[in-house]
């Protein structure tokens, strides 16, 4: 059971960090540090990440 939970949080996990990385975060890394636009789009897109998944099982009722 503990296994199946730390795939899951970790599959999680990795979605959130490839989607909003691809969204927020260019290609082209120039300073060490995120700026404060990618700083701030990284925090919406977590946002709405994590309300999209409060939403998926009302989405599969449908």
């Amino acid at each position: 059971m503990a296994v199946a939970e730390l795939d899951m949080i970790t599959d999680v996990f990795n979605r959130l960090v490839n989607s909003c990385h691809a969204k927020c975060i260019s290609e082209k890394y120039h300073e060490p540090d995120l700026n404060k636009g990618e700083g701030v789009c990284i925090d919406r897109c977590t946002a709405k990440f994590f309300e999209s998944l409060n939403h998926a099982p009302l989405l599969r009722m449908v």
